[in-house]
């Protein structure tokens, strides 16, 4: 509408103006709902009260503050009407709503929860404990230690608490005061799951999210041209992965080239640690050089760009 609206000169009053209309003065929480040729009518604003929330097959009453004359109720498929007006039953779980009707304009609406909350967990990276070095792959949703990671519950209905639990315990958490994000800090090397809890008067449900923390990036090996045209020359440093914990007499490497579509197109199991790939046929793209060793079992990823 062309609706204007300014404080009236009466206390506590308005004067509002739409299109063409006559200036009326009225309540500040009227609202329009109907016109018939220069006339305005006018309801004080209705609202809704009732239950927010309903468990699957039972029923809650809803009544209306400052009905309006005539008035129609409405609902979300997951609620059916019943007798007496006003009552409703549920049947199926998740965000519902009811409102009341004047002709076909919805004037006033109350949203309804049904069943148990509902999660769906999820994370995100917040801050790295380290820069990532230049041709180093690393995924968005890769874990490393030291980072700063943020987990979401999704929960609904809103502000519904969560309890979370980590398995097996990271080393610092800090909750937001709701409980439905938390923050985790400097994950040591190893595979968790973290599990969110959310219950109400209806249920409980359980969301969760599993993820291994990779080992912080070591430059274990020297690759050069890069961008390289025909030979790719990767030398493995050795000593460094002996420095981190006992491995084999014979310490032995794999390392492998890949496109990025993720098929394997080079690989060589070598206990040298000087290795080399001819990609003088390869066209030009960015692909993926993964280098295992005999001590962790995620690989070392650069990313290596062919060039010609």
């Amino acid at each position: 509408m062309d609706h204007s609206a300014i404080k009236s000169t009466v206390a506590g009053k308005y004067e509002s103006k739409w299109g063409a209309w006559y200036v009326i003065r009225h309540h500040p929480d009227s609202v329009p709902y109907a016109s018939s040729g220069n006339r305005k009518y006018y309801i004080r604003k209705p609202t809704i009260t009732g239950p927010s929330l309903l468990c699957s097959n039972s029923s809650g009453t809803f009544t209306i503050t400052n009905p309006p004359n005539s008035y129609t109720w409405a609902c979300s498929s997951n609620l059916t009407a019943g007798t007496p007006s006003g009552k409703f039953t549920a049947n199926a779980n998740g965000q519902g709503w009811v409102a009341i009707k004047v002709g076909s304009f919805e004037v006033a609406r109350y949203n309804v929860w049904v069943g148990p909350p509902a999660l769906h967990v999820q994370y995100e990276i917040e801050a790295r404990g380290q820069p990532i070095p230049p041709f180093v792959f690393i995924g968005p949703y890769d874990i490393l230690p030291g980072d700063t990671v943020r987990f979401h519950s999704g929960v609904q209905p809103a502000k519904t608490s969560v309890t979370w639990t980590v398995t097996p315990p990271g080393i610092a958490t800090q909750c937001s005061p709701n409980g439905e994000s938390e923050i985790l800090y400097a994950f040591p090397i190893n595979s968790y799951t973290v599990t969110a809890t959310a219950a109400n008067s209806c249920g409980s449900t359980i969301g969760t999210v599993s993820f291994d923390v990779l080992p912080r990036f070591k430059l274990l090996s020297i690759t050069y041209p890069n961008p390289v045209n025909d030979i790719l020359t990767i030398e493995i440093d050795a000593d460094d992965v002996r420095s981190r914990q006992p491995v084999p007499a014979n310490l032995t490497f794999d390392v492998r080239l890949y496109n990025s579509q993720g098929y394997l197109l080079r690989q060589t199991t070598t206990q040298s640690t000087t290795v080399q790939f001819n990609v003088s046929n390869l066209p030009n793209d960015i692909y993926y050089l993964h280098i295992y060793d005999d001590v962790d079992s995620p690989p070392e990823i650069q990313q290596i760009i062919v060039q010609h």
